[in-house]
């Protein structure tokens, strides 16, 4: 859907689409007021920020699974208040090239999902990606990758463990944690919020 296709368009009742998106361009749906409903599962290449602010359709509702691949951009609010009933994978990376202020922040605020993935290729978050969003459970797809981003401070987990009422690392709930061999340094927000752990263990130096 391209850059302001559906602009002013304030006398719509309801938007429904029946097959795969994979673009969603700036202000593609600005001033529209009616719920948009995506019936089919979603694989995005590019989702460009929307107004973060102002100008948000009363209800976004995705039906199935919403997928962002390797290399897909996540603009600054892109899905925010977006309500997910199938799951969302991130695998994304930062593409080369795009503006590090433009890319992922706030861009799941206030959204719902049963789970979210996200996979070792992520090593980058925007601040308040996640803020205000009900997530059910969380899946970070390996522990050793997660700490090491964010000790490099390439990655800012605000919220992101917080807004999940159940977290899985490496599969399994995240209760009992030891600390991979060559981390040295835990990230700021790296387990925060989880509520489930009861044990982390570390066998080096950890800053």
């Amino acid at each position: 859907i391209k850059e302001s296709t559906f602009n002013g368009c304030s006398s719509l009742n309801e938007l429904v689409f029946n097959s795969n998106m994979n673009i969603l361009e700036e202000n593609c749906f600005r001033g529209v007021s009616c719920p948009i409903i995506f019936k089919e599962s979603c694989n995005f290449s590019k989702v460009e920020n929307f107004d973060i602010y102002k100008n948000i359709p009363v209800q976004i509702e995705f039906l199935k699974d919403v997928s962002f691949p390797e290399g897909s951009i996540i603009g600054s609010g892109a899905m925010r208040k977006t309500i997910i009933h199938g799951d969302l994978f991130i695998s994304t990376d930062i593409p080369d090239g795009l503006n590090i202020n433009y890319y992922f922040h706030g861009a799941f605020g206030g959204c719902k999902a049963p789970r979210v993935y996200l996979s070792k290729t992520v090593s980058y978050i925007g601040s308040g990606a996640f803020t205000g969003g009900e997530i059910e459970e969380l899946y970070i797809e390996d522990l050793y990758h997660w700490l090491s981003v964010t000790s490099r401070n390439a990655i800012y987990p605000d919220n992101i463990t917080e807004s999940a009422k159940k977290i899985f690392i490496e599969g399994v709930e995240a209760v009992d944690i030891v600390i991979p061999d060559g981390i040295t340094k835990i990230g700021s927000g790296a387990f925060m919020g989880i509520k489930s752990l009861r044990t982390v263990k570390s066998n080096g130096t950890i800053e």
